[in-house]
């Protein structure tokens, strides 16, 4: 029978699994900008929209498999164990943005703010049609915060371009700005109905 060294085995452990926690990060940065929240007790939560309704939330369990072998040989090391972990990790980025993503379609379904370009290329008047349908909130020195885009890498020099039109082309910048102070005017409004809670 072989020594058991519980405290390099915890130690292992918690390498392992730091390690796991930030390769998913890596693999899937939208998911890893989502704040968390740790529940303690209890099987979901809710939250009241603007308009008054309260929406229920029941958390989704994700996981993915992660089959060790047969440890005996002295063959598999830590390097092999961190390989293992890096495979469970890229599993683990594509359910979590799959999640998202059918999440993220669901709510603008629901809301009614969808976008269907209905196979156009990406245009700098598409983006700002988009932003025409989005809530914006603002910084204390009132500059939007930016939507992160997301979009096939394949698409990057396109977007690039419709972005740079957005900031050379007079009616397309001056269209922005018209939609810019429309959505600030909104924010400060909501933010002066807001409640606040002790």
């Amino acid at each position: 029978m072989l020594p058991d060294f519980p405290k390099l085995r915890m130690e292992l452990n918690r390498k392992l699994q730091a390690d796991f926690k930030k390769q998913t990060n890596l693999r899937a940065p939208l998911v890893a900008e989502i704040g968390v929240v740790a529940q303690h007790e209890g099987k979901g939560g809710s939250y009241e929209t603007e308009d008054g309704m309260v929406k229920l939330i029941e958390p989704q369990h994700v996981s993915v498999p992660l089959e060790s072998p047969v440890v005996s040989s002295p063959s598999f090391g830590y390097d092999d164990a961190l390989r293992m972990v890096h495979e469970a990790a890229e599993k683990m980025a594509r359910e979590q943005t799959r999640m998202l993503f059918a999440k993220v379609h669901e709510a603008v379904e629901e809301v009614g703010n969808s976008l269907d370009a209905q196979g156009q290329p990406l245009r700098a008047e598409l983006i700002l049609e988009m932003w025409e349908r989005m809530q914006f909130d603002f910084d204390e020195l009132g500059k939007p915060k930016m939507p992160t885009l997301v979009f096939n890498p394949v698409q990057r020099s396109n977007v690039v371009e419709q972005f740079r039109r957005l900031k050379n082309e007079p009616q397309l910048r001056m269209r922005e700005e018209e939609i810019m102070n429309r959505k600030r005017l909104d924010w400060y409004d909501r933010e002066s109905r807001r409640k606040l809670v002790d």
